[in-house]
């Protein structure tokens, strides 16, 4: 304990803190880590992507299940529904990594008709990519309901939703969420809307996708936003996520509001993280390859006279 009589006050901090960080050592507090995770036998290599894949797909979005090959995907989507036609929309190529390509996007054209009473739909598949195989580790399904008569009531999608997916993780508003742990375990209540939070600026939500930020992850790692640096203990790179939300609307021929549109996606992001992993580590090591061998070259010309 320190006291007045202490002989300096800079002394007295330094033995507070050393006491307090040993008392948390002794009391076998978990000391905070911000690292990302490290390739292993369980993550970030292609054989431990395969094996993540083969357990997610206890998931699936009208019949496309987590974990298939885009072949196999493409095959589901189109069974649902024989209008769409999924084509690649962007190829990444790297100058270290000649003759690779990776096709990060697979998605439908926009509006392809669902019914005779107008609906339209749009369907994405988020695949991962060399050296790993080609799993899909994201699907989204955005869907139009098209006349007002053709137009469902709230309490029929989300009843819907919650025969298939079972009662939701969290819902806010018109968003509803389920998210399960690695265990295939689903988080409940406040718990599982933090971590949604958390990881909002990791997790690509929604009928979208950002070629900018798959790049960015490519190059940097899967925790690029955050300079590398992973600060909610794995949550991130370890859940699985469906999510849906609701465009609906009040119809003067209806007691209740009609609902429009529906979002739908699930992602597992165990299987998005751990392909990035993999897909990183590879780049980088041939980058700095490459680098290298142009250093040489370099140091071998003739230098010029001056």
């Amino acid at each position: 304990m320190c006291h007045a009589v202490s002989k300096s006050t800079a002394v007295c901090l330094v033995v507070m803190m050393a006491t307090v960080g040993l008392v948390g050592l002794v009391r076998g507090q978990p000391q905070p880590n911000y690292d990302p995770p490290q390739p292993s036998s369980e993550f970030g290599t292609p054989e431990a992507t395969a094996k993540i894949a083969e357990k997610a797909g206890f998931l699936d979005v009208v019949g496309v299940k987590l974990g298939m090959s885009p072949k196999d995907a493409v095959a589901a989507a189109k069974a649902h529904n024989a209008a769409l036609a999924f084509d690649p929309k962007a190829k990444l190529e790297y100058e270290a990594l000649p003759g690779v390509a990776m096709l990060p996007v697979l998605a439908s054209t926009q509006n392809a008709k669902t019914s005779a009473e107008g609906g339209s739909e749009y369907m994405g598949l988020l695949v991962t990519y060399p050296p790993n195989e080609a799993f899909v580790y994201g699907v989204w399904r955005d869907f139009s309901f098209g006349r007002p008569e053709s137009r469902p009531t709230i309490d029929y999608i989300v009843n819907g939703l919650r025969k298939k997916y079972g009662l939701e993780s969290a819902r806010e508003d018109t968003l509803l969420i389920w998210l399960f742990d690695a265990q295939r375990q689903q988080v409940m209540g406040a718990k599982a809307m933090d971590i949604w939070k958390k990881c909002a600026n990791h997790w690509m939500t929604g009928a979208e996708y950002d070629m900018g930020n798959i790049g960015r992850q490519i190059t940097r790692g899967y925790y690029v936003v955050n300079d590398g640096r992973d600060y909610h203990n794995g949550a991130c790179h370890s859940h699985s996520l469906v999510q849906a939300r609701y465009l609906a609307d009040q119809d003067l021929r209806s007691s209740q509001p009609l609902v429009m549109n529906v979002k739908i996606r699930a992602t597992n992001h165990q299987l998005e993280a751990s392909g990035v992993t993999a897909a990183n580590v590879l780049l980088t090591r041939e980058a700095t390859k490459l680098a290298d061998k142009r250093k040489e070259e370099a140091s071998k010309r003739a230098a010029p006279k001056f």
